[in-house]
């Protein structure tokens, strides 16, 4: 996996479809808006085994929060084994703030 991938998403203002934990990691599913075309693509970003990873969860949450709930950054680093480490801030909707660090993790960056 190349970092080129990570650097072509605008990791701000990004509307979230998904965030799945499991044993393995978890997958965050974004949605990019192309001005060009004028359309969203969806982009999954897989990590896992991390060394570690660090959940945030502030805030009471409505089910209106859960249909806004976007990336707000996400600083993100990649070692000499193209191990990703990197915090992912996120603000669903109007409830708080979130936030997933996670260190030395395989990475990899799908296109649907």
């Amino acid at each position: 996996m190349t970092l080129s991938r990570l650097r072509a998403i605008e990791w701000h203002d990004l509307p979230i479809e998904s965030l799945t934990l499991n044993a393995q990691g978890f997958a965050l599913v974004v949605t990019p808006f192309h001005e060009e075309t004028q359309s969203y693509s969806v982009v999954t970003l897989h990590i896992s085994e991390a060394a570690t990873v660090n959940l945030n969860i502030s805030g009471p949450l409505s089910s209106r929060d859960f249909s806004a709930i976007e990336v707000s950054s996400f600083q993100y680093s990649l070692n000499d084994t193209n191990r990703l480490s990197g915090v992912i801030e996120i603000l669903p909707g109007s409830a708080g703030f979130w936030s997933i660090a996670f260190e030395n993790a395989n990475w990899e960056v799908a296109h649907a």
